[in-house]
């Protein structure tokens, strides 16, 4: 992946410089997203309810601010979707 962030870099055009979504950021969220994932999936594989709530409200936190994330990301690149999905207002 390290070659598709140099070549990102090096393609720009420069009049849509401000249109590009700042791809290392986008990288440090997805990768934030999948650690948090695979923490879930070891806690709820001991199967205690408690936890599993616990684990569940935790993924939700952390959706709802990955998502205002993108959102943000979204609003300074000028792009008008995220996902398929238009802005909830």
């Amino acid at each position: 992946m390290v070659e598709f962030g140099l070549k990102l870099e090096d393609n720009k055009v420069a009049e849509w410089s401000n249109k590009y979504i700042d791809y290392e950021k986008l990288k440090s969220i997805l990768k934030r997203a999948k650690a948090a994932a695979e923490h879930r999936e070891e806690l709820i594989k001991r199967n205690d309810p408690v936890v599993v709530s616990e684990v569940v409200k935790e993924r939700d936190a952390k959706y709802a601010a990955a998502r205002r994330e993108a959102l943000m990301a979204r609003s300074k690149s000028g792009l008008e979707e995220v996902d398929g999905e238009e802005e909830d207002d």
